[in-house]
């Protein structure tokens, strides 16, 4: 027990006298205790890990930065074929109203001709057998040239 005499009276300091008037103290004591040796610990484990539990986290690491690669470059790639599509989708479709704006001016202009000039006649068509007489005439054509060019590879040959 420690004594200190003062004019005014005297204050004792024992442990004993000092817990038994702050139970809220104790209380204060003990939870600030538990927390420490809890933190402590737990502090310790983290930075105490062994060659496993560090190559785990490594390659855990290692994994997830990969993988943020990988799916950056797919975001990057879906992206890009979505704009490709689009692009290809606006031309579609401005080609066919292009198109069918054409086609329109063209019927009108027909229907005007006819109207005007004399009217249609079948006789005037050409015929079929002169269109497959003339497509024939460029099969024809074709298979000369082939035959050619394949008797020269064989004569470069020899």
């Amino acid at each position: 027990m420690s004594f200190i005499s003062r004019p005014i009276g005297s204050l004792t300091f024992d442990i004993g006298n000092l817990l038994t008037s702050n139970p809220a103290l104790i209380h204060e004591i003990a939870g600030h205790a538990l927390a420490h040796i809890l933190y402590s610990h737990i502090r310790h484990r983290r930075h105490g890990l062994n060659r496993r539990e560090i190559r785990k986290l490594i390659n855990r690491r290692r994994r997830r930065f990969v993988d943020n690669i990988i799916m950056h470059h797919k975001r990057l790639h879906d992206r890009n074929r979505a704009i490709v599509i689009t692009n290809a989708r606006k031309r579609a479709l401005a080609k066919r109203e292009k198109a069918q704006k054409e086609s329109s001016i063209l019927q009108r202009g027909m229907s005007l001709q006819r109207n005007t000039d004399k009217p249609f006649k079948w006789q005037d068509a050409i015929s079929l057998k002169e269109k497959g007489a003339k497509l024939r005439g460029h099969i024809d054509s074709r298979k000369l040239r082939a035959r050619s060019r394949w008797l020269s590879v064989i004569q470069d040959k020899n």
